[in-house]
């Protein structure tokens, strides 16, 4: 509808209109933490507010999900524009009482000018749908112009897009372990599978970069197939040197749990053929895969629990998740995110987050792994709250295969001294 009326006003010869493109900031994770009903009361009262403080020149639609498209015609100079996409920023972000529960929400927007930024409703569309992603990238809550620097964003997202193709198919892909130590003993029982890229032109590429284009392509589900194979086969070689009752952790992404559940098929059958026990691997989650209400998620964990896999939910403490889904999905481990432990010493807070979290664990028979410790500080006071496990540099950075193995066999931490740095 919105396409149409921008087409109309396209065609007058003395046209000059903007393009608001908004999306909703956590959005999802109300829906998941309070169910899509109170969604659907939200996008009401969000529509509402919007159509409130709209110019008389301005038009509003919901595209679909939580995304808005404004339409503001006739307009004399950018500060008019500029004065709306403030005035629905401030709309939104008020506080909303749905169903009485207060829900706070707030939104990224992104604008678009003819004819400065675009010739055709097409490309203003999409620029404004670019420029709303560079208000995300930037911290959420605000509203950024096009501008054609984001142009270049595009350009090498396309190319990382290919390289990553490219990469598959050609093997640029290798994993480091990284082990997870038993406070206690000192025992490395544990590692945590962490992909790495080995790029032929750029070196290293970080997967903070490459994992969220790979979920947003569909490439997720190849790369973390690819994972789990050479995490098992890896794990197949540490056992038949005589690492006993050894673990290894992957992670699996919440883009490989929708669609069919093939990939567990294969992942299952190629365990069978190495002749892994399935209690050997640990599958680690987010905690708001944990919250999803798709029945289908919950069945394929449920599925990979029947077979005996491990499942730890990761970055434990900065998601949604409750006591009653730790219980009902028979939740194995809990991971401590690493922004808990950086600020143990100097952060009471913090201190009593982690106590609390890992009381809570115990009486509900979840084992705790502490990520990122690096300080013997750090370790002594997690140690002395009773959790069981660690990972960080104070143990040991991710290492390659070969020299994980070098360094594994036989190794403990006499005397409370560091492992490999």
């Amino acid at each position: 509808m919105l396409e149409k009326l921008a087409e109309l006003v396209y065609q007058q010869a003395d046209a000059h209109f903007a393009i608001i493109a908004l999306d909703l900031d956590g959005f999802k994770e109300i829906n998941d933490t309070l169910g899509h009903d109170y969604g659907d009361l939200l996008l009401q009262a969000v529509t509402q507010r919007i159509v409130n403080i709209l110019p008389e020149n301005a038009v509003a639609a919901r595209l679909g999900g939580d995304e808005f498209i404004v339409l503001i015609d006739k307009i004399d100079n950018k500060a008019i524009v500029e004065t709306t996409a403030q005035n629905i920023k401030l709309a939104i972000i008020e506080n909303y009482n749905i169903k009485n529960k207060h829900v706070y929400v707030t939104a990224s927007i992104g604008i678009t000018l003819f004819p400065e930024d675009g010739k055709t409703v097409e490309t203003l569309f999409k620029y404004a749908d670019l420029a709303m992603y560079k208000s995300k990238e930037l911290g959420r809550n605000c509203y950024q112009f096009f501008n054609p620097n984001m142009l270049d964003l595009l350009v090498k997202k396309r190319k990382l897009i290919e390289d990553l193709r490219i990469g598959l198919k050609q093997g640029q892909f290798e994993l480091y372990y990284q082990p997870i130590t038993d406070l206690i003993s000192g025992r490395i029982c544990k590692a945590e599978a962490l992909i790495r890229w080995k790029h032929p032109t750029r070196g290293i590429v970080s997967p903070l970069e490459f994992i969220p284009v790979a979920e947003e392509t569909g490439l997720i589900k190849e790369l973390g197939l690819w994972v789990a194979k050479t995490a098992t086969s890896d794990l197949s070689e540490l056992l038949a040197l005589g690492a006993e009752h050894f673990q290894i952790s992957i992670n699996v992404s919440p883009e490989q749990f929708k669609g069919n559940d093939q990939w567990i098929t294969n992942w299952f059958e190629h365990m069978q053929m190495l002749g892994l026990n399935k209690d050997a691997i640990i599958v680690e989650i987010t905690e708001n895969l944990l919250m999803e209400n798709e029945d289908s998620i919950r069945i394929k964990l449920m599925k990979l629990k029947k077979h005996g896999i491990t499942i730890a939910i990761d970055d434990f403490g900065v998601g949604y998740s409750s006591l009653s889904y730790l219980q009902k999905m028979d939740v194995d481990i809990l991971k401590i995110d690493k922004s808990f432990v950086d600020d143990l010493v100097m952060q009471s807070n913090s201190r009593d987050l982690c106590r609390t979290m890992i009381i809570m664990a115990r009486h509900l028979n979840i084992q705790v792994i502490a990520e990122g410790i690096e300080t013997q500080e750090q370790k002594k006071i997690l140690t002395d709250f009773g959790c069981e496990f660690g990972q960080g540099y104070l143990f040991s950075k991710p290492l390659p295969l070969e020299q994980f193995k070098e360094n594994y066999f036989g190794f403990s931490i006499p005397n409370n001294q560091l492992l490999v740095m």
